[in-house]
Parts: C-alpha cells; structure tokens; sequence
C-alpha cells in the first residue's frame, strides 16, 4: 500500500539567461524602459500612493506593455516558448496559442515595500520575469490553495518535503522566469535590499 499525490498545484521555473545570449541587451532596454514608464506615468503614480505604497506598479495603468512597447513585445515572444511547456506538464487540453497574453505590466519594489496576498481573478496562467533582483531582496511565496480548508490540520514539520508545505517560496533571481496558474495565491514579503527590486508581471487567458 502507498499514499498518491492527488491534486498538485505546479509552479514551472526557468533561468532565460544561460540559453539566451541575446537577453542581456534585452534586459537592459526593459530596466531603461521600465525607469522611464515610471517617470511618465502620472495616473499610475497616483495610484500607486494610495495602494502599492513605497514602490511603482504599472498594474492600474500600462497593463498592456507587450502593445506598448517593442522590448516588451520581444520578452513577450520568448515568455510564449515557456508557456506551452507548461500547458504540456499542466495536461491542459489545448493548444498554447489558445492561450495569449492579456495584461503586462511592471513592479519597482524600492526598500520596504512589499506585495501582499492575492490571486489574478479571470486569467489562465500567470507569471513574473525578474530584471534586477539585488541581495537580500525578497522571493516569491506561494500559498497551499486549499489552506482555507484544512480546519483541524495539524502544523506541519519544519523539514517536510517542499509538496506538503502550506507556503514555499521561489528565490527571486536575475533573469528568472515563473509560471503558475493564476488561482493560486501569492505575495511578496518587504524588500530589505537597498536597491530596487524590478520584475514584470503578466497574464494569459
């Protein structure tokens, strides 16, 4: 007799810098272009001093920065490569060009802020592609999404295997990208780096 692993929630995570030769000038357009959108960005600005304190989003306003801008649009074709392997290991029944991107925009998190809990309602498969992640920035933490349900659960061992974990995190690396499926929920503790922290987030549906 055995237990079976029933229900897994997969998070797919790949380093683009080692097979793209060609991302290192890429990645500094984005931090050129990301610095600039920012300065620009007036409505974005407003709203980020009322809800993303500390740090800039373009999340309530250049959300579409694939349409926007070309260097977007070329990080945008080497994300949709990524994605169809995901859809195989997820066994979704379609084809990856079912799926395409509807929402990119990106996150400058300066000293002290932090992203707290959430999901991205109404999408597929989200995702985070790291530009400048300096030391002692923080990682990505993902949420067991049945948590709510577990009532009665006991705690579980500080060593046990990553799968049975409540929360895991994913150190935050120069030129990583993450997937996972947009229900499932996610944070980002406090930057305690003195540099900024700089991603683009997206989504596909």
């Amino acid at each position: 007799m055995s237990s079976k692993k029933l229900f897994p929630s997969l998070v797919y995570q790949s380093s683009l810098l080692p097979e793209e030769a060609d991302l290192l000038s890429l990645n500094q357009a984005l931090i050129e272009d990301c610095f600039k959108i920012s300065e620009i960005d007036e409505e974005g600005l407003e709203w980020c001093e009322k809800n993303y304190f500390g740090g800039y989003t373009s999340y309530a306003s250049y959300n579409q920065l694939h349409k926007f801008s070309s260097s977007f649009e070329q990080l945008k074709t080497k994300i949709d490569g990524h994605l169809s392997k995901f859809i195989e290991d997820l066994e979704y029944d379609i084809e990856s060009k079912g799926l395409c991107m509807t929402d990119c925009w990106l996150n400058i998190m300066p000293t002290g802020t932090h992203h707290s809990g959430h999901i991205h309602p109404h999408s597929v498969i989200s995702g985070t592609y790291y530009l400048q992640v300096p030391e002692d920035s923080p990682a990505i933490k993902f949420e067991d999404p049945r948590l709510n349900m577990m009532m009665n659960a006991p705690r579980k061992k500080e060593e046990a295997q990553t799968e049975n974990r409540n929360f895991v995190s994913f150190p935050a690396t120069d030129g990583e990208l993450i997937l996972f499926e947009s229900f499932l929920r996610h944070e980002v503790p406090a930057n305690l780096s003195e540099d900024d922290r700089i991603s683009i987030s997206f989504n596909y549906n």
